[in-house]
């Protein structure tokens, strides 16, 4: 991830291990399974160093959704408190990220999106039939997906399924305090 921001090999790497020396994890740009493997890797390493809060930072406009869900996951069970700090955006997939933070953050300048998502699948290839039962079972799953991010993010945030929903169907940045209010995220820093 340094490697796109930071471009001599020495100065990336001791910024590296500076962050990771204070425990600082850095999520930022279009998330990607590569990208997130890494940091899970990292979290891996720091959580199993001590049990120390970590903080991650968040400025991402959102990406991969799965990968987003396994950082996630790790989030909430890797045994050490996580805080999220969003700094910039928190877009998309990057909002789930957030909410599996012990402790969530931002800066009064940052920028947040829900939206409705969008699922791309590709489809798989064969006679008709499999085209059909294949689709099918895709939809299912997307289906599954979307009510479980929603539920989470009521459950998160304190709002109904259909406050979320509405707020999706918006698709309207909000303020680090419009975030605030409804519930994103706990603190204004």
């Amino acid at each position: 991830m340094l490697e796109r921001m930071i471009k001599d090999e020495e100065l990336r790497e001791k910024c590296q291990r500076s962050l990771l020396e204070k425990r600082i994890l850095f999520l930022a740009d279009y998330i990607e399974e590569n990208m997130i493997a890494e940091l899970r890797v990292l979290l891996l390493a720091l959580a199993n160093q001590s049990t120390e809060e970590v903080t991650l930072y968040i400025d991402s406009t959102g990406g991969d959704g799965l990968a987003g869900e396994f950082l996630s996951d790790l989030i909430r069970t890797c045994g050490v408190p996580v805080k999220g700090i969003v700094n910039g955006k928190c877009e998309s997939a990057a909002i789930p990220i957030l909410q599996a933070c012990h402790k969530r953050l931002a800066t009064k300048n940052s920028l947040f999106l829900l939206h409705r998502g969008h699922f791309g699948r590709d489809l798989p290839g064969g006679n008709e039939k499999e085209i059909r039962e294949a689709g099918q079972q895709i939809i299912e799953n997307m289906i599954k997906s979307w009510k479980k991010r929603v539920t989470e993010l009521s459950e998160r945030t304190g709002r109904t399924f259909e406050a979320i929903e509405e707020k999706k169907r918006q698709e309207k940045d909000m303020s680090a305090e419009e975030a605030k209010e409804f519930g994103l995220i706990d603190e204004v820093i």
